[in-house]
């Protein structure tokens, strides 16, 4: 490629009635081709970065379901309790509501409602007020099922619940009820694809989607806790936690990366085996910090040198890197181009 570099621009400087701007031009073109063939030469042979298909086991899953429903058989709000779910249903309305007064109460009813959740975890402690969120839970699994099937009955509902969009008329009175119960969330949902539209116009989430929406509304009713409690380490159950942190650490698309690294910390830490410097490496790719990436696969390296996927990470990185011999390639033959030719003889 440089020979023929060296070529054309050879024959240009022979023959003087090419014009300046026409030297330009050629050079500007095979710049261009240098610059993609280098590149696209490089990058066929680079490794995909990206994290394993991984998902709960379903009987995990079922035993969990189970747990839950034989927390919630018996259970029947005393007067504290209605008074905690009233304020939660508010505080929902007023999340999505589009009046700026009402929107204005918000914090005060967040406030109360803080204040009313210490005041029931002192009272009646931490099994009552997890069984009162398990009970929300049902709430908005009843609503979700609602609102997904409704979807499909008005045109253009399905898009508004996905984007945040105002929704029709016709489904209105139905999402009021599901906003009451917690649906404010679905766009964040939506966001992450817990939810899709399906071809016949009604939302779907497929049984994994739903393991995940139920942890993300545990995770969604401890922010209505005493944070000075950790209300994460007793709302979701060891299996939860964990599967929860690996969501947000691998398939969320909307945490940020501090937050994704905080769970990386947790997995770490508290699941025996977990590669979280691979994982460490997956993240900081996928958010262009190549160098700090490229350390992170060398430290998993460090710690199992046998890890296959993270010698091919980590070469991957290396060539997102300015020094990569792709970038080479372009340099070299920018260099050559401008460069006083020397004259060897002998």
């Amino acid at each position: 490629m440089d020979t023929s570099c060296t070529h054309r621009a050879r024959t240009m400087e022979k023959g003087g009635e090419m014009s300046s701007k026409v030297k330009k031009n050629m050079f500007s073109s095979i710049m261009v081709a240098v610059m993609f063939f280098s590149i696209f030469s490089c990058s066929s042979g680079v490794q995909e970065v990206d994290f394993e298909s991984i998902k709960p086991d379903e009987k995990n899953i079922q035993r969990q379901l189970d747990s839950d429903a034989e927390k919630l058989r018996d259970w029947k709000p005393d007067e504290q309790a209605r008074r905690i779910l009233k304020l939660f249903h508010k505080a929902n309305e007023l999340s999505v509501s589009r009046d700026q007064a009402e929107t204005d109460k918000l914090n005060e009813v967040l406030n109360t409602l803080h204040m009313a959740t210490k005041s029931y975890l002192i009272s009646s402690g931490r099994p009552r007020l997890e069984v009162l969120g398990l009970s929300l839970l049902a709430d908005f699994e009843k609503e979700f099922d609602a609102i997904c099937s409704a979807a499909g009955k008005v045109h253009g509902a399905a898009l508004a619940l996905l984007t945040g969009a105002p929704v029709p008329d016709g489904i209105k009175k139905q999402f009021q009820s599901f906003a009451r119960a917690g649906g404010g969330f679905l766009v964040v949902a939506a966001a992450n694809d817990l939810v899709t539209k399906s071809n016949d116009g009604t939302l779907k989430a497929s049984p994994d989607a739903r393991f995940f929406m139920r942890i993300a509304f545990k995770v969604y009713w401890s922010n209505a806790l005493p944070q000075s409690v950790e209300p994460l380490d007793w709302i979701l159950s060891p299996f939860e936690r964990k599967w929860y942190e690996i969501w947000v650490a691998q398939k969320s698309k909307t945490a940020p990366l501090v937050r994704k690294l905080a769970a990386l910390e947790y997995l770490s830490k508290n699941v025996k085996d977990y590669p979280a410097e691979r994982v460490k490496g997956i993240i900081l790719y996928k958010a262009k910090k190549y160098a700090l990436s490229q350390k992170a696969f060398e430290l998993a390296l460090q710690k199992n040198p046998g890890d296959k996927k993270a010698k091919l990470f980590l070469a991957a990185a290396k060539k997102k890197m300015p020094n990569s011999s792709a970038w080479n390639s372009i340099f070299f033959c920018i260099h050559r181009r401008h460069s006083p030719r020397i004259s060897v003889s002998g």
